[in-house]
């Protein structure tokens, strides 16, 4: 960049703070579209990197068969004004979050944390003399919009933690795949690093929290999963911090957007809420229209507690079937990091368990972890993008009819109303309950994996990233 044009950026980027720039703007060489946008402020376009992906079409085509219209070669689209709010906030992380870990920057070590557990704990008027910063987030938090219904997510709640666990393990593939092999998730996920060398701890951490949110009142203020959700946030803001010193070197603003943008956070409505009823509904599984606004409305509101930006949080279940079709469209091609966190995936987590199983549960392991999520992934995913991830076991004249076979079981157990989630709370899915317990037995957990609070990334710094590890290419 020569003088001139950086001149010229830095005077839009003045021009701009009346706008509200981001605090880390200085590390994303001034762009202009770097700023949290007011209601009166036009609508910015989409990034380059947001193009459809024909690659990913066979798994849009696997969950919204039947409820969206779908083309391979074609953005998803939909009536009104909704796609242009998401593409607006690519350029943008999470304002609140964002200005509270810059505050942190000028305390003494440790004292901001201390504030803000305090404030979660006791509330913001516990804290004397509270940052501005503190106190914006707090108000937020501590607001409950006016389209959250408590009797839906009630029932949202319900429907969730009665899903058939297999459901849930089986179906958890595909956001796997959007974090290790999906363009914009997989890059800060990969210089991390924590995917590679803390995967057992990760994944039961996040097994705790969406198990916690579902829990009865577990998103009220005050409650566990309410403070799962905002303790998440912060953790994603520290990263995202570290991440724009990165400009450049793993992701680039100007053709990307926010390293950790807005649809980043605002997609974890459908990907961690009605994706999972769309899995078991592909499968042969009993849901209803009802159950899914009830787990779309749950979501909704843990994503606004994450940090997601109320002008493009779905305001139905429709918008929310637009924002994951266009998620999963636009993955784009993978990452520097996909083929790390992808063998890190499909080959490091097998041989883990391999390692800690006794030499009799050995075959049991390889046929579980190559064979079934290899047979189960590739029928979701389509032959090109398996294909793409590389680690992925091709099924054969056997294994290819697993799917089959389980969506012939599913309907004949639907039909006699066995996967019917209901209304009645079951806490199977609390987070002390059935479904973490026997996760952590079937992958061989050890106790010094499963210490769970969502600090990991307090200390993480920019020379901390991209480091090597055993997978790495």
């Amino acid at each position: 960049m020569t003088a001139i044009e950086k001149t010229a950026i830095e005077k839009t980027a003045t021009e701009n703070t009346a706008l509200h720039m981001n605090p880390y703007a200085k590390q994303t060489d001034y762009h202009p579209n770097n700023y949290f946008r007011r209601d009166n402020d036009a609508l910015r376009p989409a990034p380059d990197r947001v193009k459809n992906n024909p690659a990913w079409y066979p798994m849009r085509k696997f969950l919204l068969n039947g409820l969206r219209p779908l083309g391979k070669y074609t953005p998803p689209t939909m009536v009104g004004d909704y796609p242009d709010r998401v593409n607006d906030l690519y350029w943008q992380g999470d304002e609140l979050m964002d200005n509270v870990v810059a505050s942190m920057r000028d305390m003494k070590g440790g004292e901001g944390r201390k504030m803000f557990t305090k404030a979660m704990k006791e509330g913001i008027d516990s804290i004397d003399n509270p940052p501005e910063a503190f106190v914006a987030l707090f108000e937020q938090l501590d607001r409950v919009p006016d389209w959250v219904d408590w009797d839906e997510i009630d029932a949202g709640g319900a429907y969730f933690s009665n899903l058939p666990f297999w459901a849930i393990g089986i179906g958890a593939f595909l956001p796997t795949l959007y974090t290790t092999h999906g363009y914009a998730t997989s890059i800060p996920v990969g210089a991390t690093g924590r995917f590679v060398r803390q995967k057992e701890n990760r994944m039961v951490e996040g097994i705790h929290f969406i198990t916690s949110i579902a829990e009865p009142d577990g998103l009220r203020r005050y409650s566990y999963g309410f403070e799962c959700a905002v303790h998440i946030r912060l953790m994603h803001a520290f990263v995202r911090a570290q991440m724009y010193k990165k400009n450049g070197e793993y992701f680039d603003y100007s053709t990307d957007g926010d390293p950790m943008s807005q649809p980043d956070t605002l997609v974890g409505i459908p990907v961690f809420g009605i994706s999972n009823l769309l899995f078991l509904r592909a499968m042969g599984g009993d849901v209803s229209e009802k159950q899914m606004r009830s787990v779309d409305m749950m979501w909704r509101y843990v994503v606004y507690l994450m940090g997601g930006h109320e002008n493009a949080i779905p305001q139905n279940l429709e918008e929310s079937l637009y924002l994951l079709d266009h998620y999963i469209a636009t993955q784009g091609k993978p990452s520097v990091f996909s083929d790390e966190l992808n063998k890190a995936f499909f080959v490091g987590v097998k041989e883990t368990i391999q390692e800690r199983a006794p030499a009799w549960q050995k075959p049991l392991v390889e046929f579980i972890f190559a064979d079934v999520v290899g047979s189960f992934t590739w029928h979701m995913v389509g032959d090109e993008l398996a294909e793409e991830v590389k680690y992925l076991k091709k099924p054969n004249a056997v294994t290819k009819h697993l799917p089959k076979l389980l969506r012939g079981w599913a309907k004949v157990n639907s039909m006699r109303g066995k996967y019917r989630p209901n209304e009645r709370w079951s806490h199977r899915f609390h987070h002390e309950g059935a479904f973490i317990n026997g996760y952590k037995k079937f992958m061989l957990i050890r106790d010094d994996e499963t210490n769970v609070d969502f600090k990991s990334h307090d200390n993480t710094k920019a020379s901390d990233l991209g480091k090597k590890s055993a997978f790495s290419s």
